[in-house]
């Protein structure tokens, strides 16, 4: 777990990522010659050039950058234009045998007037289906139109007056008007459709079915419409042919029973869901009280065992109905960099200083190192700066606090030995248990040999946890492993066997639960026949 920095010939220190392999580290290193480009663009930000060397830098990063299909037309014609308008800025002044010093600042404006220079050409009208915005279009006649996202407080649009357009307040003959554009707009996209016309809003809220109003526009139109078909506005069930009530969901059975022609769907999915379409044998989510029994995975590992203890209703959707939670997750890699004086919990940089670190170089004095290690300082963990500085700092008294606990340990007092990871390979009834168990330290005591399961449980304000504190997901990994390592010694090896005690560093106030624990065990030790098996099936 100590991951050791690499010192490259022109002094840079680098942090390798021994766990990406494979196709990933081909990923990684398009990202990291990505961020490469990128952070040369904002070095060039601030200097100023001749515009030959602007042009000829502009042209190698945009070259490096993007990438077109060549059997793209337009993409060829885009790429070449965008080519031209950067040589221009050296060769337009190379006429004149000129070759100005310019800011980046001042390119950067050039080539943006350019581009928006460039006229659109959108190809309308090459038959089958045009998407656009809403544009003037009265005179060009089309036999289908749809339109979209009609609904109340969108469409038409606001203006908005923050108080400083004197326009809005003192409105004069000819001023535009966006609202009455967009009437107008609507107006004209009504009078274009020649055979079936096409308008939708969100008429119910997503969350809970709340009726929403159409855009007041289309409300106007509907009311035109209701008094043509003398329908009155206190009618209780009015026959509106032309507006068509869509259920909430994609799925509902609505689509898929007849009942209404203008009702339909092409989901060939959800169709199978109320016995139709090509998969119609689709088995009821929930068709009894109890679920069926599943057959086990053998072997268990103690992964997915720990996974599971910790956290059932996770461990039993992810496993039986194959639905993640991790979307959900607060502790999941965050999407910023840290700037406070602290570490997120997901991080434990703590116990991984404590065990990766500061146990390692164990003495009686504090463990005060010149810098942190390298997987902190260079593995984006590290807050820069002060924040950073400060952080270091509340870790390393807590290192120091847990150093102090792991001193009172029998045999720990002066030097900490090697831990070492056991393999498990355990038969229990008709299950059998694979893994390992980690940070197993072996000691000799006056008792004899002892194996020491050390976890740390640092908390907060720079204090450690206390036992009471401890949650069951603090619990269960530890007691487990100590479990299965007193089951595994004693199958494999005949008696006498070593002692296997739990040493959580926690405020040692109070350690009830750690001295049952470890009581049980001596009582392990001293029994002898049918005793010693009935505690052993009491463990099973």
């Amino acid at each position: 777990d100590r991951q050791s920095s690499v010192t490259l010939a022109d002094g840079s220190e680098w942090l390798p990522l021994s766990t990406i392999h494979g196709p990933a580290a081909g990923y990684l290193g398009a990202l990291n010659q990505l961020l490469e480009e990128v952070q040369a663009i904002c070095e060039l930000a601030g200097q100023s050039l001749p515009v030959r060397v602007w042009a000829d830098e502009l042209e190698t990063h945009f070259e490096t950058l993007l990438q077109i299909d060549p059997t793209d037309r337009a993409a060829r014609e885009a790429k070449s234009m965008l080519l031209r308008f950067i040589r221009g800025i050296a060769s337009e002044p190379g006429t004149v045998d000129e070759n100005p010093r310019l800011h980046f600042a001042v390119v950067r404006d050039l080539l943006l007037e350019r581009l928006a220079a460039v006229p659109d050409q959108p190809h309308l009208l090459m038959g089958g289906v045009t998407f656009c915005g809403m544009v003037p279009q009265r005179a060009i006649p089309f036999k289908v139109v749809a339109v979209l996202g009609l609904n109340d407080g969108e469409f038409p649009r606001s203006n908005h007056d923050t108080g400083l357009d004197l326009m809005t307040r003192y409105r004069r003959l000819g001023d535009r008007d966006a609202r009455s554009d967009d009437r107008y707009l609507f107006l004209e996209t009504v009078m274009t459709a020649r055979e079936r016309l096409h308008l939708s809003y969100i008429g119910e809220g997503v969350r809970d079915g709340t009726p929403r109003n159409p855009a007041s526009p289309l409300s106007e139109l509907l009311d035109a419409l209701d008094g043509a078909a003398g329908l009155r506005p206190d009618d209780p069930q009015p026959d509106r042919p032309w507006w068509v009530h869509h259920p909430l969901q994609p799925f509902d059975s609505r689509y898929f029973n007849n009942q209404d022609v203008r009702l339909f769907s092409y989901s060939e999915r959800f169709a199978a869901m109320h016995g139709q379409g090509i998969d119609a044998s689709v088995e009821p989510f929930l068709d009894q009280h109890e679920a069926p029994a599943v057959a086990i995975q053998q072997p268990i590992t103690l992964r997915e065992l720990y996974a599971y203890y910790q956290d059932p209703a996770k461990q039993l959707l992810r496993q039986r109905l194959q639905v993640s939670l991790e979307a959900l997750d607060d502790r999941r890699l965050p999407q910023q960099e840290p700037i406070e004086a602290k570490f997120a919990a997901l991080d434990t940089v703590a116990k991984r200083l404590l065990f990766n670190d500061a146990l390692v170089e164990h003495s009686t004095d504090e463990w005060s190192p010149q810098q942190a290690p390298a997987w902190l300082r260079l593995g984006g963990i590290l807050p820069p700066g002060r924040p950073g500085e400060k952080a270091w700092q509340t870790e390393l008294a807590m290192v120091n606090l847990m150093r102090q606990q792991v001193r009172k340990i029998p045999g720990f007092e002066s030097s900490v030995p090697s831990a070492g990871n056991h393999e498990i390979d355990l038969g229990i009834d008709a299950y059998r248990l694979t893994g390992q168990v980690p940070k197993v330290y072996i000691t000799h005591v006056a008792d004899g040999e002892q194996w020491q399961l050390l976890r740390a449980f640092p908390g907060q304000d720079g204090k450690l946890k206390t036992e009471k504190n401890l949650s069951f997901k603090d619990r269960v990994p530890l007691f487990l492993d100590w479990a299965l390592l007193r089951l595994q010694t004693a199958q494999a090896n005949p008696p006498p066997w070593p002692g296997i005690s739990v040493q959580a560093l926690v405020d040692d106030r109070d350690q009830r639960w750690q001295d049952g624990i470890r009581t049980w065990d001596r009582r392990l030790l001293s029994a002898e026949g049918e005793q010693r098996v009935e505690l052993l099936d009491e463990l099973r």
